[in-house]
């Protein structure tokens, strides 16, 4: 039991160096211990199991036992750590790619393209590829909005709209669909007070499909 807990070699070591700093055998005992905490913290790095290589690292630092070991696995440490980090935005950057190229753009709205963008825009604006796939989006986001508009599904064109603005869609064409689905809408007749609240599907038209 090397270290965690008043029962551990970690917590009687220090109790012991506390006690009788000049004693060779507590000298001894804190070096073999330092080297077992410093050899499972490199093992662990190597493992990519870095919360726990943390946990040796930090138990190793208390020993105030070979410096440059100690600087030397902090360096490792935190390394593999922006190492795993800039996977996980690499893997997050993929799957906006890739629900572009399946035209989820907007839903569902935990696994669509918008989703993983802002994800990413948030933890790293700057990440490399993260602009290009944002102008993808506005550009995809674009033409579902004046496909929308254009067939008179105004509420759901605003939404592709307001997506493509917040990717950086170019301001003169936001403005143009815009006006596009505002023109739409005051041309719409008003609403029947005759007309049901409920349409029957056969008087439903299919305007887009997406396969389960």
């Amino acid at each position: 039991k090397l270290y965690g807990g008043r029962d551990s070699a970690h917590a009687h070591l220090l109790a012991a160096r506390r006690l009788d700093p000049a004693n060779m055998a507590v000298q001894e005992g804190v070096v073999t211990l330092a080297g077992l905490l410093q050899a499972n913290a490199e093992r662990t790095i190597r493992e990519n199991r870095l919360e726990e290589a943390g946990n040796w690292l930090q138990a190793a630092i208390a020993l105030d036992v070979n410096h440059s070991k100690i600087a030397s696995i902090r360096a490792n440490l935190e390394a593999a750590r922006i190492g795993n980090v800039r996977a996980d935005r690499s893997r997050v950057l993929l799957l906006a790619n890739q629900r572009i190229a399946q035209n989820r753009l907007l839903e569902p709205a935990g696994d669509s393209a918008l989703h993983y963008v802002d994800l990413l825009r948030a933890s790293d604006p700057g990440f490399e590829g993260l602009a290009d796939t944002r102008i993808l989006l506005a550009t995809r986001a674009l033409d579902e909005s004046r496909k929308l508009a254009a067939a008179g599904n105004l509420d759901r064109a605003d939404s592709f709209l307001r997506a493509a603005a917040d990717a950086g869609a170019p301001d003169s064409e936001v403005t143009a669909i815009t006006a596009q689905i505002t023109a739409a809408r005051i041309a719409r007749p008003a609403a029947s007070t005759s007309t049901p609240s409920v349409v029957p599907e056969k008087d439903m038209r299919r305007t887009r499909f997406v396969p389960p």
